[in-house]
């Protein structure tokens, strides 16, 4: 006799017998043109038979589903996501055609050690968006073909999960691309390389990382290394040489060295060879060694935002840096950064800084196409490097101090320059004879000097008599009754000027 079921099982075993039976009768009557969402693949098959069991959570005993016969598409994709899933049982799906299951945004909890053992062929798995404990997150049988495996944004229960990761059941031979984003995971006790010796893509994102003493045991095949977001106060080294792309930013690196690091938390790039991008933002890093890209030779792109740096060492080892952001630092003196390093960059940003003086520090950068020093503390237009620059094509020059452009107007030819100059103080430019006002003045203040300093002519009653002001107003009802009055009065002698022209004789000619 069956077990009764539980509301949630009859729904999950309604949902699966829905797919099952269109499968069973209407995927016969198809095309090979048309195959249902759930299974999507490159050629139909002869047919595999395959029976889904749904397990009752209230007993753990599996429940069939059903076992029409159904056509399985060859290399095709089973997808199960949002079905509202708990528990993935012994041998999910039977079936060795299936090369990607799908089993995001449901509520499993805990998934069988055999669950795909029948599933021969299959190479991508997903399980993100459910429930599983870390401990078990790699708690899978060996499988000879899975080469990319996805488990991320499970909810971690913090008062039955430590968030430690404890232990595999068996290697994963051919696995390449293994995330764990956003899993609470505090700790990873494993040895990477024996889990998946040739793992060369890994993301441990937006955990709670305590620790990255692990990365010492990465397999020797790693390149790209994802660890953003952790907080962790901790120092990385002894990294895989192989590695091409490495993204730290968001935890609390205080160094950036080779092999002589001092500091508490440090970053260690020696041996990284191969390095093409480097994200270290957000991590309050103070210091670099000037050893400290000596190895990275070939790096092409590194971001240092949002640090607590207050100038750049001397290094001529970065031959191949393409883009470089500092933006978000401390730093005030630009020309070591200038003389040194920056012989083949492209894009650099400087914004939000303390940079008060530039002069010609950029001429000589060959290849400088965008440059941002906005929001620093710049007072004087670098025209130098405006006009002798070769390649540049956007300076960005926004929130200074610079109170005067005129300079821009004095060369008789003008390079082709997107620059951009909101935000500074300057408000008039001299063109030739033309004076060229680019800010709108204050209405009440132009009124004024227009009142008190009338070109065609002043006489006493131009000018406003205070006495016409009661002493017993507030400065407010004073200061609005004065332009009232001022108003008036030039609304007045523009009136009789235009009297005097209609009156006057025609053949006249006014000087």
């Amino acid at each position: 006799m069956r077990p009764k079921l539980d509301s949630v099982s009859r729904r999950d075993n309604n949902m699966l017998f829905a797919r099952l039976w269109v499968v069973s009768f209407v995927v016969p009557l198809l095309s090979g043109n048309h195959v249902p969402s759930i299974f999507v693949g490159k050629r139909r098959s002869y047919g595999v038979r395959y029976y889904p069991e749904v397990e009752n959570p209230a007993t753990g005993n599996p429940t069939s589903v059903g076992n029409p016969l159904q056509y399985c598409v060859a290399n095709s994709v089973l997808n199960f996501t949002g079905m509202g899933l708990r528990r993935i049982g012994d041998f999910f799906v039977n079936t060795t055609y299936a090369r990607e299951l799908y089993l995001d945004d449901n509520e499993i909890t805990e998934i069988s050690d055999t669950a795909f053992d029948s599933m021969k062929g299959l190479e991508i798995l997903s399980v993100s968006g459910n429930k599983l404990r870390t401990d078990k997150l790699l708690w899978f049988h060996y499988h000879e073909t899975l080469w990319r495996l996805v488990i991320n944004d499970n909810v971690v229960n913090e008062t039955t999960d430590d968030g430690n990761i404890r232990d595999m059941l068996e290697h994963l031979p051919r696995l390449e691309y293994l995330s764990l984003r956003r899993n609470g995971i505090t700790r990873v006790h494993i040895q990477l390389d024996k889990f998946a010796p040739i793992l060369n893509w890994l993301d441990l994102s937006g955990n709670k990382l305590q620790s990255f003493d692990f990365l010492v045991n990465l397999p020797r095949a790693m390149r790209n290394l994802y660890l953003q977001d952790n907080g962790c106060f901790c120092t990385i080294n002894n990294l895989p040489s192989g590695i091409e792309h490495l993204q730290v930013s968001g935890n609390r690196i205080a160094e950036l060295c080779n092999e002589n690091c001092n500091g508490e938390t440090s970053l260690s790039l020696k041996g990284l060879k191969k390095l093409r991008s480097l994200a270290a933002s957000r991590n309050g890093i103070r210091m670099v060694s000037e050893d400290a890209f000596k190895d990275v030779t070939q790096i092409e792109r590194m971001d240092l935002s949002w640090n607590e740096l207050r100038f750049y060492p001397k290094t001529r080892s970065l031959n191949h840096l393409k883009y470089l952001d500092l933006s978000h630092n401390q730093i005030n003196e630009v020309m070591n950064l200038c003389d040194s390093i920056l012989t083949s960059i492209e894009t650099l940003n400087l914004s939000n800084n303390h940079i008060s003086m530039i002069d010609n520090n950029f001429v000589n950068m060959l290849y400088l196409k965008t440059l941002d020093l906005s929001n620093n503390r710049i007072a004087i237009l670098p025209t130098s490097l405006i006009f002798n620059s070769r390649s540049l094509e956007v300076l960005l020059l926004r929130n200074n101090s610079i109170d005067d452009i005129d300079d821009l107007f004095k060369k008789n030819s003008f390079k082709e320059l997107e620059l951009h100059l909101e935000d500074n103080p300057f408000s008039v430019v001299q063109y030739y004879n033309f004076q060229v006002h680019l800010k709108q003045r204050d209405a009440r203040s132009e009124l004024t000097n227009r009142v008190s300093i009338e070109s065609l002519g002043e006489t006493s009653d131009d000018i406003v008599n205070t006495d016409d002001l009661d002493d017993t107003d507030n400065d407010a009802s004073q200061s609005e009754r004065f332009f009232d009055i001022a108003l008036n009065k030039l609304q007045t002698k523009q009136r009789h000027l235009a009297e005097f022209a209609e009156r006057a004789p025609r053949n006249v000619t006014r000087k």
